[in-house]
């Protein structure tokens, strides 16, 4: 049941669920939509008051390892789910290496789009809307590629709500460029995640400080960049110019003057 979304409320006939079950946000949470209104981020009546988590090794493993400690710049399912396997090897809890090549074979499959003229069952041809990023392409039959790649497409503010969500993870004013391209399990590296280069995690940076001067910057001391967070602006708020509260105001006030019309027509049939 996710408020503001018709048609998603739980059947009566369903029984009761035993336990809230939490809503977590991330930084793939964007590809579902403007994480302002992505059902994601909402709260229902069965979420808990707990702050979104962001994606973390124990929180989601998959996709936390798939974008930020495979490397391979083309691999075929079976070399997805090795380097799944490589990865939890020594985690607490059992894990079962069928299970490990499904997940593995999934969440590659869920970022990547499927060839138009292929003949497949209909839900074998349905695209995740997450296979619209374009961080892992269809070699042919058996193999993927995910190449670090410049993305211009990528909205800035997008980019600084994540580099944001990172510095609230760490709890730190300040990070080395180099945390941001590779992750050392405590955390996401947007420059991993986005599938960017070096050198245009770097060029994505300077847009972002030159948009929003008064919450970052950008320095370089003896050739090593580090980014400096000015203050502490919670990461939704970077979102607001584009996705936030001027266009659900917009439309606020749309509705009211729909229904002020609405009651002027109602009274003039009335008299």
């Amino acid at each position: 049941n996710v408020p503001g979304f018709p048609g998603t409320e739980r059947p009566s006939w369903l029984p009761a669920r035993e336990a809230p079950i939490p809503r977590r946000s991330s930084l793939l949470c964007i590809a579902c939509g403007p994480p302002t209104i992505c059902p994601c981020t909402l709260p229902t009546s069965t979420t808990t008051s707990a702050a979104p988590k962001p994606i973390t090794p124990a929180t989601a493993t998959a996709v936390y390892w798939l974008f930020n400690h495979f490397h391979k710049t083309a691999f075929s399912n079976d070399e997805a789910a090795a380097g799944l396997r490589a990865f939890v090897e020594g985690s607490e809890g059992r894990t079962s290496p069928a299970t490990l090549a499904r997940d593995a074979a999934t969440i590659v499959r869920m970022y990547t789009r499927t060839i138009a003229a292929t003949r497949l069952a209909l839900e074998d041809a349905l695209d995740s809307p997450l296979s619209l990023l374009d961080l892992v392409d269809r070699v042919d039959a058996q193999r993927r590629r995910s190449v670090p790649a410049q993305r211009p497409s990528l909205p800035t503010t997008v980019f600084g709500f994540a580099i944001a969500e990172v510095l609230d993870q760490a709890d730190t004013p300040q990070i080395a460029i180099q945390d941001l391209m590779y992750s050392d399990r405590a955390h996401c590296a947007p420059g991993a995640v986005f599938r960017m280069t070096e050198e245009y995690l770097v060029h994505k940076l300077d847009e972002l400080c030159a948009e929003a001067p008064g919450d970052f910057r950008l320095s370089r001391t003896a050739g090593v960049y580090q980014l400096h967070r000015l203050r502490p602006t919670p990461p939704m708020r970077i979102l607001e110019n584009q996705y936030g509260a001027p266009s659900v105001a917009t439309a606020s006030r749309a509705d009211l003057a729909r229904n002020s019309q609405r009651k002027q027509r109602g009274g003039r049939a009335a008299a």
